[in-house]
């Protein structure tokens, strides 16, 4: 029998107790908080569509990990609040992954201002460093979108190998 890993719960369980802890957070926290469940046919729509790239070019598909959906949109929101593009931090988003996760290494490739599942990807496919991750040797992701006020999406995709 597997037994649970508490911190691999930990990031979902934080944000379900922050939706439903309204007096400990702010009008606009919970905004983005709840933005983040806006997307996940978003997110879920990115995994499918990676996962055929990677088969149509002999990659094995991913496979795909809650928790560190968890964590790809606790730092799509951070952009989303912080109004701009960025990899910070991924150095502990990546560490958490490596000790928690038996893996062996990691990658991310975030994005801003698409619309749709299809031309971020396309965007990440025509980009050098974005698509070595996607067709990367990598066995898991976790995919994190959000949206903001003006309807654009912020996304994160982390990979790792186990």
């Amino acid at each position: 029998m597997k037994l649970f890993n508490r911190k691999a719960i930990m990031v979902p369980l934080i944000i379900v107790i922050l939706l439903i802890a309204p007096s400990c957070t702010t009008d606009e926290s919970n905004e983005i908080l709840l933005a983040t469940y806006e997307a996940p046919e978003m997110e879920n729509k990115i995994f499918t569509e990676v996962n055929s790239l990677r088969t149509s070019k002999g990659q094995p598909k991913l496979i795909f990990d809650e928790t560190v959906r968890g964590i790809a949109r606790e730092h799509s929101v951070s952009m989303l609040k912080n109004g701009e593009l960025s990899h910070q931090n991924f150095g502990k988003r990546s560490n958490y992954i490596l000790d928690n996760n038996s893996a062996k290494k990691t990658a991310e490739n975030v994005d801003y201002g698409y619309t749709s599942a299809k031309t971020v990807v396309q965007a990440w496919i025509e980009s050098i460093h974005h698509s070595e991750n996607l067709f990367g040797d990598f066995s898991h992701t976790g995919i994190g979108v959000v949206k903001g006020e003006d309807g654009k999406h912020y996304f994160t995709q982390i990979f790792y190998k186990k």
